[in-house]
């Protein structure tokens, strides 16, 4: 039987060409976003800045959602994509962060829903089912032949789809939403069997 180790690998990700980031590791000021929370009757004002997502840093390319007041930051150029590392338990993964200003930090869920990089404390971060995009069965390093595919998770507990949504155009976040089908990601392979003490 495969060890937890053996199944265990670094990779990024990607949707629609993006990289996948930590939004304010790429943004000039705060990410915020409007988010409909359980029982409001009018959007709350979340801080997305540790929330996984992509960003367009085409110049220019927020300017008329900037001007409507649609997003309060500027986006760096040169985006480069989070280097997570998939930690294997049980079928399922955990993730942390292995790059950039949060390197050491794990994938967690905000109360909001929004997958964010945090500390870690006492608990660990919670773990993710990854599935093959073509035939939707659960996939581990082991049935990843070559070094990108293409993937769905969910999250391990409450099989909520992890999708992305849109804080204005060329801007979204990731978060669990269980009315919404899971996105689509690229999975780019970086290294195999990785031990969750190495960097």
């Amino acid at each position: 039987m495969p060890s937890d180790k053996s199944l265990s690998f670094t990779a990024t990700l990607s949707s629609s060409n993006r990289p996948v980031i930590v939004l304010g590791e790429w943004a000039y000021g705060p990410v915020s976003t409007a988010m409909f929370v359980p029982g409001a009757y009018q959007p709350t004002l979340v801080d997305a800045s540790p929330a996984l997502g992509t960003l367009d840093d085409t110049p220019g390319a927020l300017d008329h959602e900037r001007e409507l007041g649609l997003v309060n930051f500027d986006v760096k150029h040169g985006i480069t994509p989070v280097l997570l590392y998939f930690r294997h338990a049980n079928g399922a993964y955990r993730l942390y962060v292995r790059s950039g200003q949060h390197f050491g930090e794990g994938l967690f869920s905000s109360p909001q829903g929004l997958l964010i990089s945090a500390r870690i404390g006492r608990l660990d971060p919670p773990l993710w089912r990854l599935s093959n995009a073509a035939t939707g069965t659960t996939a581990t390093l082991l049935e990843m032949t070559g070094d990108q595919s293409q993937i769905m998770f969910r999250a391990a507990d409450t099989r909520t789809a992890v999708s992305l949504h849109g804080i204005a155009p060329g801007a979204n976040y990731l978060a669990q939403n269980a009315s919404t089908s899971p996105t689509l990601f690229t999975l780019d392979i970086v290294e195999r069997e990785v031990d969750w003490l190495s960097a």
